[in-house]
């Protein structure tokens, strides 16, 4: 059990090292997570992304608990834009969309009747905040993923401005 501690005592200690210097780099991303649950498993994990120019970045993070489990994973993601000539008189537009944050079906994008990290990330770009909230609200089973319940008993409590609440 020493070994136990003694290992994940480090590994927060690398984790809160390397959020530390990464986030001092421009246009670079750190989430770094540390998980209990009710067994007493812990896991911790950590996501670097690298917002390189030109519609691309690269992103890497992994994770390891308690019981030896572990996970690494990379990627790279491109964006570009079509470009359009515009004649003279066109003209351009700001378009702001109001949405409830509290609505489910809003973060499930693949209507599986579950939010994943992933849809969580894409909806607000791969940054700690997006990663924080999706936290704070996997709390009940704090199994990566949200369900309609885990999610209608933290949405009013964990995010500002629900359209429910002020109806």
């Amino acid at each position: 059990m020493d070994k136990v501690l003694s290992g994940y005592s480090c590994l927060i200690l690398g984790l809160c090292l390397t959020h530390i210097a990464l986030s001092q780099k421009k246009d670079t991303s750190v989430a770094v997570g540390v998980e209990a649950s009710k067994n007493g498993g812990v896991k911790g994990t950590v996501d670097v992304s690298k917002d390189l120019g030109n519609g691309v970045s690269v992103n890497a993070g992994g994770s390891v608990d308690s019981r030896g489990n572990w996970g690494a994973r990379a990627g790279i993601s491109l964006r570009w834009r079509r470009s359009l000539k515009v004649h003279k008189d066109f003209q351009r537009f700001n378009v702001t969309l109001m949405a409830d944050p509290c609505e489910f079906d809003f973060y499930d994008q693949d209507k599986d009747s579950r939010i994943s990290k992933k849809e969580m990330m894409s909806i607000f770009g791969n940054n700690t905040a997006a990663a924080m909230l999706f936290h704070a609200l996997d709390r009940e089973t704090v199994d990566g993923t949200i369900t309609k319940k885990e999610f209608d008993n933290l949405s009013a409590v964990v995010i500002n401005d629900c359209f429910r609440g002020s109806l």
